[in-house]
């Protein structure tokens, strides 16, 4: 033991001071106290030929002046950890108390499996927004930062990005539970690969075989553009079975190459692969695959640079604006009960129904009822694409919805016909009003139009028909007419909607013979039904806009 103490002095130098990784496990080369914030005396002590979980490292002064490095460190053994702050080494980097790192540490850019369903989260905060629940063992993650979080005891909190290209943080190992990432990398070479005999062999008879249940049958999110082929052109990636490459021969598994082209075909895509490692390295051939043969590896070595270079930005509420998560979760034959309204880049809730999992929501939680107007800004962290959105909530029993509140205004009854008011424009506009405006110039007045007060002892037939006629009905045009005489066209084209055009001959009924070259310039105005048209346009779109009545 005194020479193995002596060994590690010698070998770990000043010029070769170790660099402790957080996450890491470290075997323990002689005794280290362990302290805690709140304790004077020491909680713990690590033993020789123990194994250590860096959870944190810290550089600090001695009562010397001299700098010292301090880890938090914990035995991960049994349930109830020991933990608390050690000294990893003394002045100058001497007499470090670790070795080397051990099996099952957690390495940045490495790619794990997820254990149970943990909650992701915004931000490395245990009562940060949550985003979405992990979906278990088929879920896959890319290790992108790790942290000490202290509240009742330490946990290893971890930022990663999911199979759906979703960043968020959550809990990898905590005191009394299971971890809840598994600790295998599958980046690495034996985490994937089998080999029968450990002796190297010739290409030729080298026998590695991939290990079926570190598989993937599906590729992930890409960090930029879109996922068009099973491998990203300029990605790296492992191979897992022996490869033909035209013009260069038999390459073995394991190997790493980087996609340079890929080409389809009818059957398989045509992928040129440069070698990266091996006496092959820097040579390029071409090969057929596809994505189910399984033999090259759809994880792409470089998506842990390409995530620090393009950093995702998560979308947050407008200034102003109340935001709040809400958590839906429900049985896979029960309804959502929200009705949404879709717009380019987001959802806003139209109504919520009696029933459904959005309702039995509002009664659990009256002071973040979903209202109508909220506006859905992500599902499960997904955002900025509504369908993509929609769909994420049809298939998930439990979803994360992240609204923000918009302005509350009445539903409007599903029964009811929509009408619009005489003299007022549609909501919607398709063209301008210019051929109106230049119309009303030529008029020497406008006298003011009311619309009449409904009356209250009309049946409801004679309401619908009222609001009928108003609908279809345009806006009574005053103007002058030759002699100078100001009256009012009410005259009420029978106007016929697009679809019926072409069955019978094209015309304003009532103003067929009115209808000629001096109303050209009228007919370019926008009617207030935008799918009315005037018959007398000739071949042009039957959804233009319809004429005003004529002047004589």
């Amino acid at each position: 033991m005194a020479l193995r103490r002596l060994f590690n002095a010698v070998f770990y130098s000043e010029e070769a001071a170790p660099e402790w990784q957080v996450g890491g496990r470290y075997e323990v080369l002689r005794p280290v106290d362990l302290v805690r914030v709140d304790e004077v005396e020491a909680s713990a002590t690590l033993m020789p030929e123990q194994v250590a979980l860096v959870l944190a490292v810290r550089a600090i002064k001695d009562d010397e002046g001299e700098e010292v490095v301090v880890g938090y460190l914990a035995d991960t053994r049994s349930p109830t950890w020991r933990y608390g702050w050690g000294q990893l080494c003394g002045p100058r980097g001497a007499c470090p108390v670790l070795r080397a790192q051990v099996r099952e540490s957690w390495d940045l850019g490495g790619c794990y499996r997820v254990n149970g369903q943990p909650v992701l989260r915004t931000d490395v905060d245990l009562e940060a927004e949550p985003l979405c629940e992990l979906d278990g063992p088929r879920e896959e993650v890319l290790l992108l930062e790790l942290c000490l979080v202290v509240s009742e005891e330490p946990r290893l909190r971890g930022k990663v990005r999911t199979d759906r290209g979703l960043i968020g943080w959550l809990t990898i190992e905590l005191p009394g539970a299971p971890r809840l990432l598994q600790p295998a990398n599958l980046l690495r070479k034996e985490t994937v690969l089998r080999r029968p005999l450990p002796l190297p062999l010739p290409p030729a008879l080298d026998l590695a075989f991939p290990i079926k249940e570190a598989l993937r049958s599906t590729r992930r999110a890409p960090v930029l553009g879109a996922a068009a082929y099973p491998w990203d052109v300029g990605g790296v990636y492992r191979t897992l079975e022996k490869l033909q490459l035209e013009s260069v021969g038999t390459l073995r598994a394991g190997k790493l190459v980087r996609v340079e082209a890929i080409r389809p075909n009818e059957s398989s895509l045509r992928v040129q692969l440069r070698v990266e490692s091996g006496t092959l390295a820097g040579r390029s051939g071409w090969v057929s695959l596809s994505s189910q043969s399984g033999a090259l590896d759809l994880r792409n070595h470089l998506e842990f640079q390409q995530v620090a270079q393009h950093s995702l930005q998560l979308a947050e509420p407008p200034p102003g604006h109340e935001a709040f998560t809400a958590r839906i979760a429900r049985d896979p034959n029960d309804a959502k009960g929200l009705g949404l309204q879709l717009e380019t880049s987001s959802l806003v809730v139209d109504r919520v129904l009696e029933e459904g999992a959005f309702t039995d929501w509002n009664q659990a939680n009256p002071s973040l009822a979903v209202q109508r107007g909220d506006k859905i800004l992500k599902v499960n962290g997904l955002h900025g694409n509504p369908q993509l959105m929609i769909s994420e909530m049809r298939e998930k029993q439990v979803i994360y919805v992240r609204f923000a509140r918009g302005p509350v205004s009445e539903p409007q009854d599903a029964g009811e016909t929509p009408v619009i008011k005489r003299g007022s424009l549609p909501t919607r506009r398709v063209a301008d009003l210019t051929a109106r405006e230049k119309f009303k110039q030529r008029c020497n007045s406008a006298p003011a139009f009311v619309e009449e007060e409904d009356k209250a002892d009309e049946t409801e037939e004679e309401k619908w028909k009222r609001e009928k006629k108003a609908l279809a009905t345009p806006s009574p045009i005053v103007c002058q007419d030759s002699k100078a005489s100001i009256r009012i066209a009410e005259d009420e084209p029978d106007w016929k909607p697009f679809y019926e055009e072409g069955q019978e001959e094209r015309g304003c009924p009532d103003f067929r013979e009115n209808c000629r070259e001096q109303c050209r310039e009228y007919c370019q105005e926008e009617s207030v039904l935008s799918f009315l048209s005037c018959g007398r346009r000739g071949p042009s779109s039957p959804i233009e806009p319809a004429p005003e009545p004529l002047c004589r």
